[in-house]
């Protein structure tokens, strides 16, 4: 189910607003979860945490699966590295929160869109919502719709540690729909043959939105 360098971030449920903290698995057990020194994902402080601290722990799989669980840290140990050693309640007790192939986030992302071919003028536009398969952008009325033609997309994602990804991915025209509050249409683009860094870059930063979001409710 989890496989050792899996991305774990965890939240302190015993005191708000500390945001939240990343690491990575070493390994677990029926019922430890053994991950290395957490990091503050802004001040990249090391977390300090007492045993028996209650942490909800988030796991994003290497396929961008996401799983949650309760937890409490049971201690610490010296292995080739310092880990800590948490509760595991089972895989059968944790929930997994993606219900989709990949997490779709509404966000507004700058986006530099040109024609491999030459096929249309290049125009620069926003998303009206991203995630780590494909991204909703909103269409000049001048734009004609072509069905799996091929495009190339360009933009930053701004991730939540204050650094910067820049992509250049390609894409296909899937469809072209009409939604309520828009004044353009709005175009369904599914990127293609993504380069693993970039797939895993756009994980992140779906996941990271989700937990702001979460944050502000």
């Amino acid at each position: 189910m989890f496989c050792t360098g899996d991305t774990v971030i965890l939240e302190d449920l015993e005191s708000e607003g500390l945001g939240t903290y990343r690491s990575k698995l070493v390994e677990y057990t029926n019922d430890t979860f053994i991950i290395e020194y957490p990091i503050h994902e802004v001040t990249k402080k090391l977390m300090i945490v007492e045993n028996g601290r209650k942490v909800k722990i988030s796991v994003v799989t290497k396929d961008q699966r996401v799983f949650e669980f309760g937890s409490k840290l049971l201690g610490r140990k010296l292995q080739q590295i310092p880990v800590l050693v948490f509760s595991f309640p089972g895989e059968k007790n944790t929930i997994q929160i993606q219900r989709r192939k990949y997490v779709r986030v509404e966000t507004f992302i700058d986006v530099k869109v040109q024609s491999p071919k030459n096929e249309f003028v290049p125009f620069s536009t926003t998303t009206v919502d991203i995630s780590a398969g494909g991204m909703a952008i909103r269409l000049p009325h001048a734009h004609t719709f072509l069905s799996e033609r091929e495009i190339s997309l360009q933009f930053k994602l701004g991730m939540r540690d204050k650094s910067v990804q820049e992509l250049h991915v390609a894409g296909i025209e899937v469809n072209i729909r009409e939604i309520k509050g828009e004044q353009t249409p709005v175009l369904s683009v599914e990127f293609k043959d993504i380069h693993e860094r970039e797939r895993q870059a756009l994980v992140r930063y779906c996941f990271d939105q989700q937990l702001l979001l979460r944050q502000k409710r």
